[in-house]
């Protein structure tokens, strides 16, 4: 049905969206004012490493998210950590997306 929407690893965000503002913090449930410490294991932007931001909180909770290809296979969400806070970008490899990474040219 073209009027559906497609199933994605970040519900419902569009291709053009880049950073975090509050218009698309309700996607993850997030507040932008929520204090935590973020780290990211592929150490910032990189689309050829699967990474897991996590978020350690005050009370000792924990989350985790994770670069993601979309069900296209062609685009990746980005997850990083941008002045001590979660932000994601969305892109499309030039190849493909395999197990949340861009894949590099197979020669």
């Amino acid at each position: 049905n073209e009027n559906e929407k497609e199933t994605t690893p970040i519900n419902a965000l569009t291709d053009s969206y880049t950073g975090i503002s509050e218009q698309n913090t309700a996607d993850f449930g997030l507040s932008l004012e929520e204090d935590y410490d973020c780290e990211d294991s592929d150490d910032g932007i990189d689309y050829y490493q699967k990474g897991t931001l996590t978020k350690t909180y005050d009370d000792g909770s924990v989350e985790r998210l994770e670069d993601s290809c979309y069900t296209d296979n062609l685009r990746l969400a980005e997850f990083y950590c941008n002045n001590g806070k979660m932000a994601f970008e969305i892109l499309e490899c030039d190849n493909s997306c395999e197990a949340g990474a861009c894949v590099l040219s197979r020669r």
